[in-house]
């Protein structure tokens, strides 16, 4: 029987290799496994690598995560350390409502130190595991538990996505109001928000903490995306009410980019916050506060669905003027179907040219042609690149 092994698994991986290019297992393979993501390119253990010149920002790379989420967390740091912080060596700052597991705070440096290739003798990696207060991942007093139970079972029938995962419901509030007071984020004025599950596509030929300081910007995207509106119905009147309260006559600005000019209401675009860049000291501000406190009161992160990407991104738009806010068109970015191209791919960053090619993206990672691709998103798209082009060189 020995000398029948090598046929039959050459016969195994020609089967496999036939029942891949049916069209049925297509069909099932888009329906059950959503998020596969093959590794790009880059994503490989390549190190040592020197560290980039020049001055530092006082940046942190913050991650929410679950232990279980720990192959997806390594699965982004071997396409973000390559194309960035292996060279500029940023250190990493892990969330969790639950206390970290020894596996997991194992796994994730000895892959870090893997990835970036340490010599014997070098000091880890920066890397920091915090647990978060449970006054910041729990119902506020204001809220009515048993009305926002029913409230979610009611979304959760009415097809909105996430409406029943009470974690979720607070997922979003700690995101819109709370990371930023973490104690293990105390010494940063800036952070970069990493999720489990992405891939970076360019490497980077500078430091886009650096970037935003020298332009006194405080808000940085690459992603803009249509919300879900069922998941904010009153989001709007209370921008509205804010606007009121405060004698803010109409939509400042930047809002306007985001505003329904015939309907005189928001119109839902939002900056994608799974990939953000922004300044630590804007979200403690005395500002965002009173607005995050407005917000906050409704209850409407449990009574409705309001996500951390909308909020983040009217407060931008209330809080920042249009110079403040950064479009960074050249970093390449997927995060479940939603995909960043830059449309520039001949610029060389520290470990070469860019690789992201939005088709074999489109046909090969992700499940294509949900809502956030129609004709409406691309059509804004434009009005922000238009935008940008006015406010900032890219």
């Amino acid at each position: 029987m020995r000398g029948l092994a090598v046929p039959l698994g050459v016969l195994a991986l020609v089967w496999s290799y036939l029942l891949a290019a049916t069209p049925l297992y297509r069909r099932l393979e888009r329906k059950y496994q959503v998020l596969s993501s093959p590794l790009p390119a880059l994503a490989n253990e390549r190190g040592p690598w020197p560290a980039a010149p020049g001055p530092r920002a006082k940046a942190a790379i913050v991650m929410l995560a679950r232990n279980s989420d720990v192959d997806d967390v390594i699965h982004t740091l071997r396409t973000f350390e390559p194309t960035f912080n292996g060279r500029y060596r940023y250190p990493y700052v892990f969330l969790n409502d639950k206390p970290w597991s020894l596996a997991f705070r194992s796994r994730i440096v000895a892959s870090l130190t893997k990835i970036r290739g340490a010599e014997p003798g070098a000091p880890p990696p920066d890397v920091r595991f915090g647990l978060i207060p449970t006054e910041h991942w729990s119902y506020p007093p204001h809220v009515d538990q048993a009305k926002a139970r029913r409230c979610m079972q009611e979304m959760q029938r009415a097809g909105v996505p996430y409406a029943a995962k009470e974690s979720y419901h607070h997922m979003c509030r700690f995101q819109s109001g709370f990371f930023f007071k973490h104690e293990l984020l105390a010494e940063f004025d800036w952070y970069w928000r990493l999720e489990p599950d992405v891939d970076y596509f360019c490497p980077l030929h500078y430091d886009p903490f650096q970037l935003l300081v020298a332009r006194n910007a405080s808000y940085g995207f690459n992603i803009l995306a249509p919300e879900f509106m069922d998941t904010i119905p009153s989001l709007s009147t209370t921008l509205e009410s804010y606007m009121s309260a405060h004698n803010i006559p109409t939509p400042p600005p930047t809002l306007q980019l985001m505003w329904d000019n015939q309907t005189d209401t928001y119109n839902g675009l939002h900056f994608w916050s799974n990939f953000e860049i922004a300044s630590l000291r804007w979200l403690r501000s005395a500002e965002y506060a009173k607005f995050f406190k407005f917000l906050d009161q409704t209850g409407n992160f449990y009574y409705e669905r309001w996500g951390d990407a909308p909020v983040h991104s009217v407060a931008a738009g209330m809080l920042l003027a249009p110079h403040q806010v950064h479009y960074f068109e050249d970093v390449g970015y997927r995060h479940g179907d939603r995909v960043h191209c830059p449309a520039a791919k001949e610029k060389k960053g520290v470990y070469g040219p860019c690789g992201c090619d939005l088709e074999e993206i489109k046909s090969r990672r992700v499940w294509w042609g949900k809502w956030v691709y129609k004709d409406r998103w691309r059509n804004e798209l434009e009005r922000w690149r238009a935008w940008a082009a006015v406010w900032q060189k890219i």
